[in-house]
């Protein structure tokens, strides 16, 4: 038998290596308890803006042929992240249409992603490691990142960047005189661990590009850490450079050709955009330090140079960049390396690439989701080196006191931000009540109301927006939906002509067009209304094929009981929305009137399947029982 003579000093070696690990867990778990606790009013919020497009309306999460254009059809979904709609498509087929479950998700993986950050501040030797971890995962700018089930973007961006970052890190983090100073194995362990990075990183660069920052971020974390970078740091991070950037080319080609960045929104010259990153920078860092409140669509500043506030900020931004430039001379790299990280991080949301929605505001909290790590450090690590400097006997209470004072502020602000989440309403009204002078807020508050039967203050919200030079005719496109709500249809009619002169390719002005004719006809009994509407429909339909078209055609040829034209109509507005109740059931109408039992049958198992207390469901599949029984 073979004893182990173990010596004083190594078992003590061993006993501090245990009591690390076991400070590592606590406090890993303690980030993970912090971060659900503060999020846990998120499980209640419904769904918002955009959400429609990623997941309530989105045909690809329906089937298994989605999931394949998600990955190989990149102009499929709004934007070419196919890790992120294809957990999206993974939580819809097990989950359905719970937005609790999403909500729950989102929550998990910005806790996860906290608790990777805790362990990347431990390995730069930053002080208060613990609390920066806290603090960037319940800081009340994060809250819309994780309350809004479309920004699972950046929840799971984050996870992969940060989890990137740690496994690459072993192998970069050397300094000039130690080349080896963290083991890193073999040849081929070096190797491997490098695959997983690189892997991770294109796992975070396939569910937003903005990641593509990772690489320019390690080396000024290495500069930071050792004063230097060596040409093996270099060589591991160059290839992933290059294709951080060959991926943020492609999103920002795709942000101006697919998704309409381009035009006299964003036609600003050099020097504009310069004044605007610098506005963006100063918002930010004041937000961080300070945030009194947040905004879904904060006050659009003025893009303008020689505007006076981009002056100032300007000056500040330039004076913080020569003090900081003057501390790393010195050997005080913080202040320098952690504002290099955030404005090389923020980049494409600082005015320098188009945007779209820059259309509405320079600045929003999501556009700075890990960005503010750097932030976070510098604001703590100077608070650190401050109470260490004037408390230098009770340095355990106020190293404590302080961070847990601020924690608990950005708690209860986070728990008092999130019921704006809530719905739509809550948020529209939210941002109004914060940004007045805000015409997308109006326009989308204005929508929702009409929805939910409140037309009056909808026409009264909808009037003050249509005083904005702000996508007018879509203003126009609301009203018209208000009126002919009201039953004001001269009025509609009038409003949509005036939508139609402003932009005549406009398919959804089309479309209400349409639908008043409709209604009109049906009131008056009066010409040939039904052609009239269908030709319409169909305009709308040649300018962009969309659910709304197709059931309004599908719905004409119904009430002409065309059954074979409405099932294929019917058919086609369910390729854009397929979860809509109304239009499964009509088209299962239209089989069982085919004759086609068998297909609206398996229709009504779906249905039941998505809705099982649906009556009318239930109803008409008991009708298909009793006709494929009788002879």
């Amino acid at each position: 038998m073979i004893r182990a003579n173990i010596s004083g000093g190594t078992q003590k070696s061993i006993d501090q290596w245990v009591l690390q690990a076991n400070r590592l867990w606590v406090s890993i778990a303690g980030i993970l308890l912090i971060t659900c606790l503060a999020y846990l009013p998120a499980l209640g919020l419904q769904w918002i803006w955009d959400d429609d497009q990623y997941v309530t309306e989105n045909a690809l999460l329906r089937n298994w042929e989605g999931l394949y254009r998600i990955w190989f059809e990149p102009s499929a979904s709004p934007q070419y992240y196919p890790t992120v709609f294809s957990l999206l498509w993974l939580q819809f087929q097990v989950f359905g249409l719970n937005p609790a479950i999403f909500h729950a998700t989102n929550v998990l993986l910005h806790a996860v992603t906290a608790c990777l950050v805790y362990r990347i501040v431990l390995d730069l030797k930053i002080p208060w490691a613990f609390w920066i971890a806290v603090a960037f995962a319940v800081h009340p700018m994060q809250v819309e990142s994780v309350a809004w089930v479309t920004e699972l973007k950046n929840v799971l961006s984050g996870l992969f960047y940060a989890a990137a970052w740690l496994v690459l890190w072993p192998l970069v983090a050397t300094d000039r005189n130690h080349a080896d100073q963290i083991e890193t194995g073999s040849k081929f362990s070096t190797l491997t661990t490098f695959c997983m990075g690189a892997g991770l990183f294109l796992l975070a660069l396939l569910s937003k590009s903005v990641t593509a920052s990772l690489p320019a971020g390690m080396m000024v974390a290495v500069w930071f850490r050792y004063g230097t970078l060596t040409r093996r740091s270099i060589a591991i991070l160059l290839p992933l450079l290059f294709v951080g950037a060959a991926m943020g080319w492609n999103t920002a080609r795709i942000e101006r050709l697919h998704v309409g960045a381009e035009g006299a929104d964003w036609s600003y010259s050099l020097l504009d955009r310069v004044a605007i990153a610098a506005h963006c920078l100063v918002h930010y860092a004041w937000q961080l330090v300070l945030p009194l409140e947040q905004v879904f669509f904060y006050k659009r500043f003025s893009p303008s140079f020689w505007d006076p506030t981009n002056q100032a900020c300007l000056i500040f931004c330039g004076l913080l960049l020569v003090t900081f430039a003057l501390l790393a001379k010195a050997g005080q790299r913080g202040p320098l390396a952690a504002c290099l990280f955030f404005a090389g991080s923020a980049f494409p949301a600082l005015g320098f690439l188009n945007v779209y929605p820059h259309r509405f505001s320079f600045v929003a909290d999501h556009f700075v989701y890990f960005p503010i790590v750097s932030l976070l450090c510098l604001w703590f690590g100077a608070l650190a080196r401050l109470v260490n400097q004037i408390t230098k006997r009770r340095e355990v209470l106020a190293e404590w006191l302080v961070p847990v004072c601020i924690c608990a502020g950005y708690v209860f602000a986070t728990i008092s931000y999130l019921p704006v989440y809530s719905n739509e309403i809550t948020l529209w009204r939210d941002t109004l009540a914060k940004n007045p002078d805000c015409p997308a807020a109006m326009q989308n508050l204005g929508l929702r109301l009409v929805e939910r039967g409140e037309a009056d203050e909808a026409l009264k919200i909808l009037l003050q927006a249509a005083e904005f030079d702000f996508d007018r005719f879509q203003t126009y496109n609301s009203l018209a939906v208000v009126y002919k709500t009201l039953g004001r249809y001269e009025e509609a009619r009038q409003i949509l002509e005036k939508s139609l002169a402003l932009k005549p390719n406009n398919a959804r002005a089309w479309t209400n067009y349409a639908a008043l004719v409709r209604v009109e006809g049906l009131r008056s009994g009066a010409g040939d209304w039904r052609e009239s509407a269908r030709e319409k429909y169909q305009r709308a339909w040649d300018i962009a094929p969309s659910y709304l078209a197709a059931f309004g055609i599908a719905t004409l040829a119904a009430e002409e009981e065309d059954w074979r034209s409405a099932e294929l109509w019917y058919q086609r507005a369910l390729e854009h929305n397929p979860l809509d109740m109304d239009s499964n059931y009509n088209r299962a109408y239209a089989l069982i009137r085919l004759g086609r039992m068998r297909e609206a049958n398996e229709l009504c198992i779906e249905m039941i399947r998505l809705n099982p207390r649906d009556r009318e469901v239930l109803s008409l599949r008991k009708q298909i029982k009793l006709e494929a029984a009788s002879p």
